[in-house]
């Protein structure tokens, strides 16, 4: 009898190892730091870096991080509204600008990148940023290079040291690190925002962001 219930126990006890060793490894796995929407991160400041345009106080209440494309649509949609919040929150929330172009559907959005933070370097950035998106339609490949000069004319930017720095994409490189940010933060298009420990990613309406800010610990 004894001799009978021995494979059972021995499958019983093989299958309690292997229980075992699956709770074991998956302790020791490691865990994604990207969460979206409703779950929740402990908000970084070290994510903003030294490259990353921002428009208001980095110790603002609200930060909101967006990860964006100046030829895309919808990002522009959401760079109106972000806008309008900033004006009417003032020192509450902080907009943090990162590059994020969609190459693919996009050529021309690097450019548009490397321009917009060119003017940068004249304490024009957001200006630079806002008139981009408002002439998102005008860019073309026979038509772009015009169209960032004559921006930069209409912000009365110092137009030799403009050109020198949109001539040999001097601000290309923080374009790439502003870039590979968002692939650290395992996003896959624009636009996409994080607001202090939340992500949404696509399309979200400005009476979303308002509702979502809202929600937040403001002193106002």
């Amino acid at each position: 009898m004894n001799a009978q219930r021995s494979p059972f126990f021995l499958f019983l006890f093989a299958g309690l190892l292997f229980f075992l060793f699956v709770l074991m490894a998956l302790a020791i796995l490691p865990k994604k730091t990207t969460t979206f929407t409703d779950e929740e991160v402990p908000t970084d400041l070290s994510l903003i870096q030294d490259y990353d345009p921002i428009l208001g106080d980095a110790s603002a209440e609200v930060i909101i991080f967006h990860y964006s494309d100046f030829l895309c649509t919808s990002c522009g949609d959401i760079a109106d509204s972000l806008s309008r919040i900033a004006q009417d929150y003032g020192d509450s929330v902080a907009i943090v600008w990162k590059d994020f172009p969609n190459v693919t559907a996009h050529p021309l959005a690097p450019g548009a990148s490397i321009a917009a933070r060119c003017a940068g370097k004249q304490d024009a950035f957001w200006e630079y940023h806002d008139m981009l998106f408002a002439n998102q339609d005008q860019i073309t490949q026979a038509t772009a290079m015009e169209v960032y000069t004559l921006i930069a004319e209409d912000l009365d930017l110092g137009m030799w040291r403009f050109n020198r720095c949109l001539d040999k994409q001097q601000t290309f490189d923080d374009l790439e690190s502003s870039y590979r940010d968002a692939l650290d933060a395992e996003l896959t298009s624009a636009p996409a925002l994080r607001i202090n420990d939340e992500w949404f990613t696509g399309i979200i309406s400005e009476q979303e962001l308002r509702s979502i800010i809202t929600s937040q610990p403001l002193n106002l």
